[in-house]
């Protein structure tokens, strides 16, 4: 069950009601960490794409398909509806990725996103 204060007065309702019981076109995917993970590992080993369109996407679809990413930063993706809350980081210099769920609205996840990895 997951919660969410819709006026941050500190109180909890489940979001049951709220919610689609599984994702739609616009969003809203069940995931779990594990996914994610496997996401991950797709996505660097050029599972879902061509090594040239996984530079695109990384480039924020900037420039041409040729251009090699940008590594110097961490990919980060984020996202929430009510009572639910979630956040990957993939740095593309190791193997190294910071995935966070959670059952509760923003910014509960959001503390994890503003860190500065080394």
């Amino acid at each position: 069950m997951n919660h969410y204060d819709m006026q941050g007065e500190g109180y909890e309702w489940s979001n049951i009601y709220a919610l689609p019981p599984r994702g739609t076109p616009t969003g809203g995917g069940y995931f779990t960490v594990e996914d994610l993970l496997k996401f991950d590992h797709a996505l660097r080993n050029h599972k879902l794409l061509t090594p040239n369109y996984t530079n695109f996407l990384l480039n924020r679809f900037e420039g041409s398909i040729e251009d090699q990413h940008i590594s110097s930063k961490i990919k980060k993706s984020a996202g929430a509806a009510v009572g639910i809350c979630a956040f990957i980081g993939m740095d593309f210099n190791t193997d190294y990725s910071v995935i966070v769920l959670s059952n509760y609205d923003l910014p509960s996840a959001n503390p994890v996103s503003a860190l500065k990895y080394e």
